[in-house]
C-alpha cells in the first residue's frame, strides 16, 4: 500500500513529508538522506487535507 501511495507523490512531496516528520523509518523519524534497506519498515502518516477555495477576480478582457 505504501508503494501505491508513493507512486502518486513527487519526490518533492515525499521530501516535504519527511521534513515535517510524517515519515517513520523503523519506528523513528526518518531523515531524507537515509538509505532504505530491504528489511526496513516505513510508516507514512498523511496530514489532514485543508479545504482550498479560490475566489474569482474580475479582470477586463480587451
Amino acid at each position: 500500500m505504501a508503494a501505491e501511495i508513493a507512486d502518486k507523490l513527487s519526490r518533492t512531496q515525499i521530501k516535504k513529508l519527511i521534513d515535517e516528520n510524517y515519515v517513520l523509518l523503523n519506528g523513528r523519524v526518518a531523515k531524507a538522506k537515509e538509505l532504505v534497506k530491504a528489511d526496513d519498515q516505513i510508516e507514512l502518516s498523511l496530514p489532514d487535507l485543508q479545504e482550498f477555495h479560490v475566489e474569482p477576480e474580475n479582470i477586463p478582457l480587451e
